[in-house]
């Protein structure tokens, strides 16, 4: 049994699954087994991965409609899934994945939000506000969550985004506060929208490997409770192999 990197505990944690999943490391910390093989001794580490938790603050979601998008291509043109409304907290489980295991080459594994304390007794693919399986498309190498009602008033229309608040250089930076190590850490930032009036914000951090098509994960109790989301960057689990021709 792993340790939650959030409580300390073991058995009695009541934030990450307990027997649910081999293969679903969401706010673990300590090895893991490694998804690689030999093909690369001398870049990854066969053997096992070594897991940390990065806390990303908290995510103010007002209307309780939450939005797992690409903050720099996709924010408010992503679906919603319901949770409940309020204040939560973010995380990132981050996966040192180097041959020596001294924190050289570290990905993103897994992106997190916590609702509610509670054993864990189900991990579920998350699913939109129509019922539909909900996935995140990354193009930016970026993932995050914010309110999906935020995402569309919070923002300024009639201005370009990129060049306003995201691009190097200009005051505010998405993209330089997001590569500053005093801002959080790097590769991860958690900022308020230009035109919040309730503290509304988004939290986001560098997506695993890059660009991809991510499961959205939920985690429940045994009564059936929702307890966190999860974005699966496929870092622990490098997903399905693709069938050969």
């Amino acid at each position: 049994m792993k340790n939650c990197a959030i409580c300390q505990k073991k058995k009695e944690c009541t934030l990450m699954p307990q027997d649910v999943s081999q293969e679903f490391y969401a706010l673990v910390s300590g090895k893991v087994p490694s998804p690689f093989d030999e093909t690369f001794p001398e870049i990854f580490c066969r053997d096992h991965l070594t897991l940390r938790v990065a806390s990303l603050g908290e995510v103010n979601v007002p209307s309780g409609l939450l939005e797992v998008c690409d903050p720099f291509m996709f924010l408010a043109e992503c679906p919603a899934m319901t949770v409940p409304a309020g204040k939560h907290s973010v995380y990132v489980t981050v996966a040192d994945v180097s041959a020596e295991q001294d924190q050289s080459h570290e990905r993103e594994a897994y992106l997190s939000m916590i609702f509610r304390e509670g054993s864990v007794a189900e991990v579920r693919q998350a699913v939109d506000i129509e019922g539909n399986p909900l996935f995140v498309g990354v193009d930016t190498a970026t993932v995050g969550f914010c309110d999906h009602q935020a995402a569309r008033t919070c923002m300024p229309k009639g201005v370009n985004w990129y060049e306003t608040f995201f691009c190097e250089g200009v005051e505010g930076s998405w993209f330089d506060l997001m590569d500053s190590p005093d801002f959080y850490e790097a590769a991860k930032a958690n900022i308020v929208f230009p035109l919040a009036e309730a503290g509304e914000n988004i939290a986001f951090t560098h997506s695993g490997w890059g660009d991809n098509y991510f499961k959205v994960k939920t985690t429940h109790d045994a009564d059936g409770n929702l307890l966190g989301v999860h974005v699966d960057l496929q870092v622990v689990d490098l997903g399905p192999e693709e069938d050969e021709e």
